[in-house]
């Protein structure tokens, strides 16, 4: 929590005079709050205090809100339906007392020039006034100098620095309690999938995690917590954004929380962490959102590659066979739940140790009944190469045009005592056409043909063909 130093003090200049000292609400009166945390660097704060009695037409000071508080946002109305109470008028400041803004502030005011002798340690006090921030340059009797910003004191604060930004609330009516509304920058949180695969084969461990990050300058306790996975449009538009403090971020404890299923509202998935938590201010904390024990999933070995037929080639290309895991969402595979978009991050034991780590990927929200692709990494024991074994050029047809003929072959090895079958994914330009082939395609779609080619144990298998491109 900040400082209660100021608010009655500080904040008074900040009020229209109405003859009343204006009432501060801050933490302490908040009988609930909920937090809906968003992937993008948005929050939804929703708070219910209790209403200090406030004169007629007169000031309520909101502290203890965030620092990036979108004003537009706000929505304040009485905690219950039977009161009438009123907000006449509101008004938001986010101009925060630091040293920028001090000197910005006190351009045209008394200061005083405070310099330490370095061999005495003692303070040397002049007074002057501050003519301009850069530099900053102060007048002191007859000489006009710059000095160091540190060397500038201040006799008083300036008018319209507040220590932490608030809400201004001009009320009218009576209420016991007031909810309060509004969106939030600094608030966001990240899906972390952990997948950890068995040292044999069979179904994986898969965990959804969420790291919750408060950067808002505020700390919330006993709150509730909702994690939206989705992308709500969002109309950027420029304002002033309150210089803060850098603060250290800190990772705390991971809390276990299941969440339960997801529920839906509108067009996203919304998460309820199931007790309430704490967030304090510079720190991430995380979330088990679910846990699928027995999740399914299939295992592919993919050469990706793409043709350059329109030169003669003569060097033997590398090319890297990737491991690939497809995973379908469904409940008869193990899941069967939405999943938020996230990194997902692959370990498996070795006889029986500690976790290794296999690859990482990212995925983007995964629906139920859809399915999800994740590269892990290149496989050690599969290599791949290529060699072009023939390259002419084609007379001009009749209207003109003109092509080239090609062939390659790729030879995939498998170092494994097992056989692998690789998903060899040729890239062939559109006006191409495959003339021959060692084995038949698995299909051709666009611009891709597809061939599954099996490997004996500790052997290769060469994959040949030939195409026409007309230009």
């Amino acid at each position: 929590m900040k400082s209660a130093l100021s608010l009655g003090v500080l904040l008074f200049t900040a009020v229209p005079v109405t003859g009343a000292e204006p009432v501060v609400s801050r933490s302490a009166e908040r009988e609930q709050v909920t937090l809906t945390v968003y992937q993008q660097d948005l929050g939804l704060v929703h708070e219910r205090r209790r209403l200090p009695r406030v004169e007629k037409d007169g000031w309520l000071v909101v502290g203890d809100v965030s620092e990036h508080l979108m004003p537009e946002s706000v929505f304040v109305r009485a905690g219950d339906k039977r009161s009438d109470l009123q907000v006449r008028e509101q008004t938001y400041r986010f101009d925060i007392l630091n040293p920028r803004n001090l000197l910005e502030a006190a351009v045209g005011r008394r200061v005083a020039v405070v310099q330490t002798n370095d061999d005495t340690g003692e303070e040397r006090v002049r007074e002057g006034v501050l003519l301009s921030a850069q530099g900053p340059v102060v007048q002191t009797g007859d000489l006009i100098r710059p000095y160091r910003a540190d060397e500038i004191a201040y006799y008083e604060l300036p008018p319209g620095l507040h220590p932490e930004p608030v809400l201004l609330l001009r009320l009218g009516g009576r209420a016991d309690t007031f909810a309060m509304d509004y969106l939030t920058h600094g608030l966001s949180w990240q899906a972390d999938h952990v997948v950890v695969l068995p040292e044999n084969g069979g179904p994986a461990e898969w965990d959804v995690l969420a790291g919750v990050t408060n950067r808002t300058g505020e700390s919330f306790t006993e709150t509730n917590l909702r994690l939206v996975a989705g992308e709500p449009n969002l109309v950027r538009a420029a304002r002033p954004v309150p210089m803060a403090t850098a603060r250290e971020l800190k990772l705390a404890d991971s809390a276990v929380a299941d969440s339960g299923t997801p529920t839906a509202v509108g067009e996203y998935y919304v998460y309820e962490v199931d007790e309430p938590v704490a967030l304090a201010d510079a720190e991430t904390r995380r979330y088990t959102l679910a846990r699928f024990p027995k999740a399914e999933y299939d295992r592919e070995f993919v050469l990706n590659d793409r043709l350059e037929p329109w030169q003669p080639q003569t060097e033997e290309a590398r090319l890297p066979v990737q491991t690939v895991l497809r995973v379908a969402n469904t409940k008869k595979r193990g899941i069967g739940q939405p999943l938020p978009a996230g990194t997902v991050r692959f370990y498996q034991r070795a006889d029986n140790g500690p976790l290794v780590f296999l690859g990482e990927d990212r995925i983007a929200h995964v629906a139920v009944d859809d399915a999800a692709t994740l590269q892990l990494g290149n496989a050690f024991d599969l290599t791949a190469t290529r060699v072009q074994t023939d390259w002419k050029r084609l007379a001009p047809d009749r209207n003109g045009r003109e092509g080239v003929e090609a062939a390659w072959r790729i030879t995939v090895r498998n170092a494994r005592k097992e056989k692998r079958t690789v998903k060899v994914v040729e890239q062939i330009p559109g006006r191409a056409t495959i003339l021959e082939e060692s084995q038949p395609r698995a299909k051709t779609a666009g611009e891709q043909a597809v061939w599954y080619v099996e490997i004996p144990p500790e052997g290769y298998r060469d994959l040949s063909f030939r195409l026409r491109l007309e230009f």
